[in-house]
C-alpha cells in the first residue's frame, strides 16, 4: 500500500494538548486524551494496518481542516494527527519529507474534521 486517506474529529489546538504540572512537567490534557481515544476509530472506516518496514519508509502527508473557526490557526493543529498516525501506522515523524496543510471553511458530511491523506515515497 503506497496511499491510504482517514478523516478524523476535528484535533485539540497545540496549546491544549498538555497541561503544566503544577509540580513541574506537563501532562496529556483531558480533551487531548479524549481527542486521542476518538480518533483511535476514523470517521470513515478503519486505520491501515501498521507497516512492518515503518524504519525504512520515507512518507508525507495532506491535512486538510474542514470548518475550522476564521480565528483558530491551522499549523496548532497539525501536532495530534502527525502524532497518530505514528501511533496507528508505526511510521517515523523523523521520516516526513513534506506536508501540506489546507482549511476549508465549509464543514465535509462528517461536521467539523481533519482529514489525512498519507503517501509512502519510494
Amino acid at each position: 500500500m503506497n496511499k491510504f486517506s482517514v478523516v478524523l474529529p476535528m484535533p485539540p489546538t497545540t496549546n491544549n494538548m498538555f497541561v503544566n504540572n503544577p509540580r513541574g512537567g506537563r501532562f496529556p490534557s483531558k480533551e487531548y486524551k479524549d481527542w486521542q481515544r476518538s480518533a483511535g476509530t476514523p470517521l470513515d472506516g478503519p486505520w491501515p494496518e501498521r507497516f512492518e518496514d515503518a524504519d525504512d519508509l520515507w512518507w508525507k502527508w495532506r491535512f486538510t481542516v474542514y470548518g475550522l473557526t476564521k480565528v483558530s490557526d491551522l499549523s496548532n493543529r497539525i501536532k495530534a494527527p502527525e502524532d497518530m498516525i505514528v501511533t496507528m501506522t508505526g511510521l517515523k515523524d523523523h521520516k516526513v519529507i513534506g506536508l501540506h496543510a489546507y482549511r476549508e471553511d465549509e464543514h465535509a458530511e462528517w461536521g467539523r474534521c481533519v482529514m489525512i491523506e498519507v503517501e509512502i515515497v519510494e
